[in-house]
């Protein structure tokens, strides 16, 4: 690189960090580095970038941190093609980072937009489908979203209604692997939306404002309307909090178990997509062998989300009932032969 070119950056780096001479701003990145940091082992980061006020602070910090250590940084947005003016506000978004030397990649989502089933559900999981294929070819392992606390105790309410298991309840924590060893972290999950609104605000100006945030007809915006209403007559949502770290540690003594489980009563055939479960995977609570086989599944699989519990408990009942015989679920395969239970991934040939 040039000099002039190498001065020219220096001055655009000097500018965006200045924005951290504003104490607000520096406390909040602070804590953001604070989080960050447990993963300092990672050299190349992706940042999931919406738009919106929570992913524009986050762009902006990662680009700080960029800039401070020497990372590589990818950022992404994925344009769902859901609204008319989603092709112009990922444009508009590209340009307005692009003043902060953040190239913003824009991926689109071709598909045929159907209006049937649970639509944010559908493009939340083909989101993280695009996500992790463009994180695969530039080769980064961590991803980083801009959720934060609020999104946090809105998932809560929302898996009260679907009455969710104690997983449920606590996966929207700060770290989740899922597919092919990619992470998901959310550095902001101890962050109020309002510091980030305001962290953006004073950064990039403006920033999108999603208008299905405010659509009636999705159960989020019914849900956060609620959580809205009742923090109007009193409810304490530090107390919510609080409950679900309580709950996190209670999962968290629960995924041990599940972990000693698999690891003794699961046996790895030559086969890499094999496994072979004894017959006392099955001899735990039902919690504990439930999730142990929504792992395998989930692992063998290579799906972003799991399997709907109640069909995993089918056919557990089944297997202790010994009225299973074999089944396909998620992507894969479950046969029973005498005490042991064969599980493979589809299309695959038997051993």
């Amino acid at each position: 690189m040039k000099k002039k070119s190498l001065s020219v950056k220096k001055i655009i780096h000097k500018k965006i960090l200045s924005h951290l001479n504003n104490k607000r701003i520096l406390n909040n990145y602070t804590q953001f580095k604070k989080n960050i940091n447990k993963y300092n082992n990672y050299n190349k980061l992706s940042g999931a970038i919406s738009g919106g006020p929570d992913s524009m602070a986050l762009a902006f910090f990662l680009k700080c941190y960029e800039i401070e250590k020497g990372k590589k940084v990818y950022f992404y947005h994925i344009d769902h093609g859901l609204r008319t003016s989603s092709k112009i506000e990922a444009n508009k978004i590209k340009q307005k980072l692009k003043f902060f030397e953040i190239n913003l990649k824009v991926i689109r989502w071709i598909s045929n937009k159907t209006k049937n089933g649970n639509l944010q559900s559908i493009a939340r999981s083909n989101r993280y489908r695009l996500l992790f294929n463009q994180m695969k070819l530039d080769k980064s392992e961590l991803i980083l979203t801009g959720h934060t606390r609020n999104d946090l105790i809105e998932n809560f309410f929302l898996r009260v209604f679907r009455g969710s298991g104690l997983k449920g309840f606590v996966s929207f924590n700060e770290l989740n692997n899922f597919v092919n060893g990619k992470i998901i972290f959310r550095p902001f999950l101890d962050t109020k939306k309002s510091e980030l609104q305001y962290i953006s605000k004073q950064v990039f100006g403006s920033y999108i404002e999603d208008p299905s945030n405010k659509n009636p007809i999705f159960k989020r915006t019914k849900v956060r309307n609620m959580i809205e209403e009742f923090s109007d007559q009193g409810l304490d949502l530090d107390k919510i909090t609080l409950t679900i770290n309580n709950l996190s540690e209670a999962n968290r003594a629960i995924k041990y178990y599940i972990n000693q489980n698999i690891k003794h009563n699961v046996k790895k055939t030559h086969k890499k997509n094999f496994l072979i479960l004894n017959s006392h995977f099955f001899e735990n609570p039902l919690e504990i062998s439930l999730r142990s086989l929504l792992e395998i599944l989930s692992s063998l699989g290579g799906k972003y989300y799991p399997p709907r519990g109640k069909k995993v408990v089918k056919i557990i009942k089944e297997i202790l009932n010994q009225t299973f015989k074999k089944s396909t679920l998620h992507g894969c395969i479950i046969e029973k032969f005498g005490n042991l239970t064969l599980i493979y991934k589809e299309n695959e040939k038997k051993i």
